[in-house]
């Protein structure tokens, strides 16, 4: 297969997320193919640096405002954008919502789709529900906004040839929401590198909640559940460390104000690479509290460090997590986690068992494993050719 080149379409590009991952491993050199990244917003201070090695295209600037006005000028950009697509073989769009709008007047090249999740207000009741429970206000306007939403996305999703859908749970979300046929739809999880890696075997005395500190990600029930878990074990602190956006602070501050006479609970917002590697190499125990999540990439790096996790038992975690031998999937109640982590603390033994048997599951989602399939589907839509 000689090789390809290929645009990829992603609205925004701001922070040191998940998805931000995801379009760095797709575009690396380990891919077969030739990338460049077209994108309305990019800040490189603020997501990863590696960034810097990618060809990145700028593109008439969208706000990051989810206010009404905000979500229609982003809409219209993405409506009527058309990109210089002419030499490429390929669009791969990276959505998470709105992203699919691109294919609107850019469908003249086969279009692959890699989706996080559809629009999670709109095709995830979780989220939908956490929305309207804080605004129920705005429940007119939205329903206005839902109805608008569906009928353009439907008609965007018509033109990907193909959809690579991150977990089974966004793959339930996008057949049940009527976007794509189940035919329609791979799996192809991301991951971690696990080559690069090292478990040290240490277990220090401090549970990690990483990742970013967002309504949805569900901190709050960490610090609950630590609350109880410190009056029954001594000596433990807990640390949340994770990037907070500027949308995110009000959200960020309730945290703290939570757990302002709480001595041993540590907030480490926007840390380094670098620092979070310590953070995981160090800590006992990984906590992932974030609601019905997409697929969700911080129990496999807890995994790939040999470190047990505890969470939720819904969404992306319900696919990675090997209940009872990785780490322990539970309701999302306080005192279940404090339960979890006080047989953690109180048996050592069986926190390095499972640190060892979460390493080797681990593996099963190498990010080499992640690139070559990409590289396969996109071939396949590209040229009518069967996966390598």
């Amino acid at each position: 297969m000689e090789k390809l080149k290929i645009a990829l379409y992603q609205p925004w590009i701001y922070q040191p997320g998940g998805m931000e991952r995801v379009i760095l491993e797709m575009t690396s050199p380990a891919s077969r193919h030739d990338w460049t990244i077209f994108t309305n917003h990019f800040s490189p201070s603020t997501t990863f640096s590696d960034f810097s090695s990618r060809r990145v295209v700028l593109l008439r600037r969208v706000p990051l405002e989810r206010t009404p006005l905000g979500l229609i000028e982003v809409a219209g950009t993405l409506l009527g954008q058309k990109l210089p697509l002419g030499d490429f073989d390929a669009l791969v769009v990276s959505t998470a919502g709105f992203g699919e709008f691109v294919t609107l007047r850019n469908h003249s090249k086969p279009a692959v789709a890699f989706c996080h999740t559809p629009l999670r207000v709109i095709h995830d009741r979780t989220a939908r529900n956490a929305l309207l429970k804080r605004k129920m206000h705005t429940l007119p306007a939205f329903l206005a906004f839902e109805a608008a939403y569906k009928a353009i996305a439907k008609r965007a999703w018509r033109h990907f040839t193909a959809v690579a859908a991150n977990s089974i749970e966004t793959k339930k979300r996008i057949v049940g929401g009527g976007l794509a046929p189940d035919s329609k739809v791979t799996i192809v999880h991301p991951g971690v590198h696990t080559g690069k890696i090292a478990p040290g075997g240490k277990f220090g005395k401090y549970f990690l909640v990483p990742g970013r500190i967002t309504p949805l990600k569900n901190v709050e029930l960490a610090i609950d559940a630590f609350k109880i878990f410190q009056r029954r074990v001594k000596g433990f602190r807990l640390v949340v460390a994770g990037g907070v956006d500027y949308k995110n602070r009000p959200y960020y501050g309730k945290l703290v104000d939570n757990a302002m006479h709480e001595r041993n609970v540590v907030f480490m917002p926007n840390i380094s690479e670098g620092k979070l590697h310590s953070l995981y190499s160090n800590c006992h125990s990984v906590l992932f509290t974030a609601l019905n999540e997409d697929w969700g990439i911080v129990p496999i790096e807890a995994m790939a460090y040999g470190k047990p996790v505890l969470a939720v038992n819904e969404g992306g975690p319900l696919e990675s997590v090997l209940d009872g031998r990785t780490g322990y999937l539970l309701p999302p109640l306080p005192e279940a986690f404090a339960l979890g982590m006080q047989n953690l603390a109180e048996k050592p033994g069986l926190a390095r068992r499972m640190g060892r048997e979460g390493r080797k599951h681990s593996k099963k989602f190498d990010w080499k494993i992640f690139v070559k399939r990409m590289d396969g589907l996109v071939e396949k839509a590209a040229t009518g050719k069967p996966e390598n």
